[in-house]
């Protein structure tokens, strides 16, 4: 028996097992990867899901979206400390998004679908008043993020 055909052979089969080696954890990598980004979507959904629920069944809810989307003057400083608080609840949802978005456990069309969503209560004045006033609590990019959409929005 060659010792050096068997030292060759053996070379072989030992590179052969770690190119599968390898193979494998691609793709307990890739798989893991999907699974991830399938439970960050899941929860995003989930927590902007819970918000739209809780505010169409809450009647007042609704009403009061309604006067402050139509900038109705006679909207009470009780009422705008309750929007304010639903777009803290929003807002801080998107952040999370956002940073998911940022760090490639969620993809960007979903970070963009729900940018849209926060623009709409966000432009409006009482909005406007809040976002301006609240800038500090949130991330430095989520800030620019946001604050340059709502002047694109503005601007068309």
């Amino acid at each position: 028996m060659n010792w050096d055909a068997v030292g060759a052979v053996a070379e072989i089969l030992g590179a052969l097992a770690v190119f599968l080696s390898l193979v494998y954890l691609a793709t307990q990598t890739r798989n893991n990867t999907r699974a991830l980004r399938s439970a960050a979507f899941h929860q995003v959904r989930e927590s902007f899901s819970a918000v739209s629920l809780a505010m169409v069944q809450d009647p007042s809810m609704v009403a009061l979206i309604q006067c402050v989307t139509n900038n109705d003057p006679d909207i009470t400083d009780l009422e705008i400390a309750r929007y304010n608080y639903l777009l803290t609840t929003l807002v801080r949802r998107g952040e999370s998004a956002f940073f998911q978005s940022s760090d490639g456990a969620l993809q960007m069309e979903t970070w963009i679908g729900i940018r849209e969503t926060l623009i709409l209560p966000l432009s409006t004045d009482v909005g406007r008043q809040w976002w301006n006033t609240v800038q500090s609590r949130f991330t430095r990019d989520y800030v620019n993020e946001l604050t340059k959409a709502l002047s694109e929005m503005e601007s068309t």
